[in-house]
């Protein structure tokens, strides 16, 4: 069982300046592109890590919360879009810098986690689904 450090109590929100993005909707994340930009929401409730692997700063806690929805998505993201998985994770990490500069965090902060998350982001990703498909026939 997963341990969380964060739960969203309201809807969190983020506009993205470009129209270019994966159209996307479940029960927890709603990525909306429009003509004036692109909307991104995380429903009330949802429940995540903060920064993996990393200290949440100043800055990053809500940040982290989008590219771990978009990270946790990602394969569902990708086949309702018709982008490819690693340009749903690109576009995540481009949405982490840009929120943790929005949210105010050191650029120095904001460099190193996006470019730690553009590095090693798509390898954790694909590891932990294989962990966890592992698990799931462990329990069959």
């Amino acid at each position: 069982m997963a341990t969380w450090k964060y739960c969203l109590d309201d809807e969190l929100e983020h506009w993205v300046a470009e129209e270019s993005a994966p159209r996307f909707s479940n029960r927890w994340l709603t990525i909306e592109p429009g003509a004036d930009g692109t909307r991104i929401r995380v429903s009330a409730g949802y429940a995540w890590d903060g920064c993996t692997c990393a200290p949440d700063l100043p800055g990053t806690r809500h940040a982290s919360c989008l590219h771990d929805a978009v990270y946790q998505f990602a394969e569902a993201i990708s086949a309702a879009s018709g982008w490819s998985l690693g340009a749903v994770l690109r576009w995540g990490d481009k949405v982490f810098h840009e929120r943790m500069r929005a949210d105010g965090a050191a650029r120095l902060v904001a460099w190193v986690y996006y470019v730690a998350a553009r590095l090693f982001g798509y390898v954790f990703h694909v590891a932990a689904r294989r962990v966890r498909a592992w698990r799931e026939r462990r329990q069959v």
